[in-house]
């Protein structure tokens, strides 16, 4: 079982290092809610999509994740308040914590043209494991 999920976590590893960006339909802003596990919201933001390159230790194209605003936000959980990274591809969105070496903690799922939704997990050498699922909703064009 532990070979099982070390292996899907690193083909899903494999698969979003080497996405380009595409950017979608991702204008706007956007109302990010991340959940445990337990379904309970642990940080709610605004966050926006931009165009600039982001620093990150994963191969591929990442663009800045911009946070304007968090209501609620619990950082030891999901880190809001630290740089996050975006890369999409094929309608599938990547965002998360990137700079940190062996540490990614990453939201991922489907775009639809108002919302995304999908899973948060933690990345590293080491395995991985399912922290949560998170949602994102347009707020404005």
């Amino acid at each position: 079982m532990k070979k099982h999920r070390m292996s899907s976590l690193l083909f899903c590893l494999a698969a979003i290092t080497f996405w380009p960006a595409l950017a979608g339909n991702l204008a706007g802003t956007w109302g990010l809610e991340v959940r445990d596990l337990k379904m309970q919201a642990k940080v709610i933001a605004k966050v926006r999509f931009s165009q600039t390159a982001a620093s990150s230790c994963m191969a591929g194209t990442w663009k800045v994740l911009v946070i304007d605003s968090a209501s609620k936000r619990t950082d030891e959980f999901f880190p809001i308040g630290t740089p996050l990274a975006y890369t999409t591809r094929d309608g599938k969105l990547t965002l998360g914590r990137t700079e940190v070496c062996d540490g990614y903690l990453l939201l991922s799922g489907a775009e639809h043209p108002q919302t995304v939704s999908g899973s948060y997990a933690s990345l590293s050498i080491g395995g991985g494991q399912q922290l949560g699922t998170f949602t994102l909703r347009r707020l404005s064009e």
